[in-house]
């Protein structure tokens, strides 16, 4: 019995070595995000990269994008905004029947417009003003770290991120990037 209960108890605890390790690593790159290495590049193919390389992983994803001029922004920080949103809107849906996931990109003026929104079961109550905060989360396996990177991604890039329910139920993550980038 002893020998079951060794394996037990290493498998244990090399579990949890690996969520801790997964932490430290979120805290981080938190911690230590560096300032943005602004360039200009085509935020379309780099949206579509991402989408694609999600799309096929987990919950399909539909993909709406109008032409926008290129993006003068630090091209991996908004690839890990457009990841971070993506992945936790997937989460949201788990293996719900019908779930989905929308991504739309847009120009709005001197804007780049990024929404992602899902009709999974939407933002807590209790959550909904501590979404940005970091180690917020409601999920078993979350860090809490996600949003609070992409909020500071989107602020050292000039914008703006917001938060709400999705039309028909679900929630729904909009960001505005400047087109000429930070200031």
């Amino acid at each position: 019995a002893f020998d079951e209960y060794f394996d037990e108890a290493t498998r244990t605890v090399l579990d949890e070595v690996a969520r801790i390790s997964n932490i430290v690593s979120e805290f981080t790159r938190f911690a230590r995000l560096p300032a943005p290495q602004p360039a200009l590049f085509n935020a379309e193919e780099a949206v579509r990269s991402v989408v694609s390389l999600h799309g096929a992983a987990g919950a399909p994803i539909e993909l709406e994008a109008e032409p926008c001029p290129e993006l003068n922004a630090d091209r991996d920080q908004v690839v890990q905004v457009v990841t971070n949103l993506v992945q936790n809107a997937q989460q949201a849906i788990g293996t719900r029947t019908g779930g989905r996931v929308r991504v739309r990109l847009a120009r709005e003026q001197d804007k780049l417009v990024l929404s992602v929104s899902d009709n999974g079961p939407g933002i807590a109550p209790e959550m909904r003003g501590r979404l940005f905060e970091p180690y917020a989360t409601t999920k078993a396996e979350g860090t809490g770290l996600g949003l609070a990177i992409v909020e500071r991604i989107v602020v050292e890039h000039g914008g703006e991120i917001t938060a709400g329910d999705a039309p028909g139920g679900g929630a729904s993550f909009t960001v505005k990037l400047p087109l000429s980038g930070p200031t």
